[in-house]
């Protein structure tokens, strides 16, 4: 009887004789094996640091407030000519000397208050004008580059009297794009413009006189009732009767364009498993050639009532460029010969390489290339 041991390796015998001894495996020549296949490829991390070129110093004046129209009631401490909305106390000729003067009048009745004494009022105005701003310090964020991913495999297999140490020299070519981006505000902030409201109280010593009726209007010559030209008290107070505003915000939208093109050389050790079936492991050096492109766009809004409008000419900014790096790679393949000729092949590959930095000056992007593929492919021999 069979022991077990011995009947393991006339199994063992029987894949090797199936899949290794065909007529194509010792032949006396090269074999050119080619797989063209597709591949899910995590490429690799991007981390970027994405910041804003337009500044608050970039934002238009949107309101204009215009010149204040100020009640004309001269100074609280010094003669002056004073006209009011209800009433006038100018300067006359005895207004130096003794601080009185002859040459005003009032409107009604119910100026004259509780003591006596004579109050007038001065309406003005005045639009002022602000403006805030908050710099949100860009922003940063990381993402990650993966899809799908074309590849072709050309594999030469050396004659059998040979006795290389591997079965076949793999050469990988591989192409694959992806893109990321952010939009984001680098700030904010709000301009206004608040309409206020001026009005002057001015109070007059007129208690013990005897005014004339409401509607009364001294002259400049005299004579008359005279009463101070400078007023007792003054009040003044201003109240914002509306505001007009605009919310203001810069948007930056920032886009990371990647082509990669990857030349993968090493050897591979294979071996028998099954019936038809067959294990691949694959190593050695990859060169990888970049194309990038960094776009970033920015453009500043304004919304004002409701409204949200652009301002000003925005900024636009592209930058394109190549970089060049080495890694190495990985690469465990489950295969199944179909015919003598075609083969079915998946894979798992991991892939190590430099990273690299780009940047426009303005943000700039640090790109990890090391990840890992999971691609399926058809293979045949000539």
């Amino acid at each position: 009887m069979l022991r077990e041991r011995d009947l393991t390796a006339i199994q063992q015998d029987s894949a090797e004789a199936l899949f290794e001894r065909s007529p194509l495996a010792n032949a006396d020549r090269w074999l050119l094996r080619i797989s063209p296949g597709l591949s899910f490829q995590r490429f690799g991390k991007i981390s970027a640091d994405g910041r804003g070129f337009l500044s608050s110093l970039s934002v238009p004046r949107l309101f204009n407030s215009g010149p204040p129209n100020l009640p004309q009631v001269g100074s609280p401490t010094a003669f002056d000519d004073r006209t009011y909305d209800d009433g006038f106390v100018n300067r006359t000729g005895p207004t130096g000397d003794t601080g009185r003067t002859w040459f005003w009048g009032y409107d009604r009745a119910r100026q004259v208050d509780g003591s006596g004494n004579l109050v007038m009022t001065a309406r003005g105005s005045r639009s002022d004008y602000r403006e805030g701003y908050q710099d949100l310090g860009g922003s940063g964020f990381s993402d990650t580059l993966q899809g799908l991913a074309s590849r072709l495999d050309l594999s030469l297999a050396p004659p059998g009297h040979l006795h290389l140490p591997f079965d076949e020299f793999l050469v990988s070519i591989a192409f694959f794009h992806d893109e990321a981006g952010r939009d984001f505000l680098s700030f904010v902030g709000e301009q206004a413009l608040d309409h206020i409201r001026l009005e002057t109280r001015d109070t007059y010593q007129t208690s013990g006189l005897i005014l004339p009726q409401p509607g009364y209007r001294g002259n400049p010559v005299g004579p008359g009732i005279t009463l101070p030209n400078i007023p007792l008290t003054r009040e003044e107070s201003e109240v914002i009767e509306n505001s007009e505003s605009a919310r203001i915000e810069s948007q930056v939208s920032l886009n990371f364009e990647l082509d990669s093109f990857s030349l993968s050389l090493g050897p591979t050790f294979s071996g028998p498993y099954d019936e038809d079936w067959q294990w691949k492991l694959s190593t050695g050096p990859t060169l990888n050639f970049y194309q990038y492109r960094l776009r970033q766009r920015e453009q500043i809004h304004a919304t004002v009532d409701g409204q949200r409008m652009a301002v000003g000419n925005g900024y636009r900014d592209s930058k394109s460029g190549n970089e060049l790096g080495i890694g190495i790679f990985l690469r465990g393949t489950i295969a199944r010969r179909l015919t003598e000729q075609w083969t079915l092949e998946t894979y798992l590959q991991g892939e190590f390489a430099e990273s690299f930095r780009v940047s426009n000056g303005v943000s700039s992007f640090q790109v990890d290339p090391s990840g890992y593929s999971v691609g399926l492919a058809t293979r045949f021999t000539f």
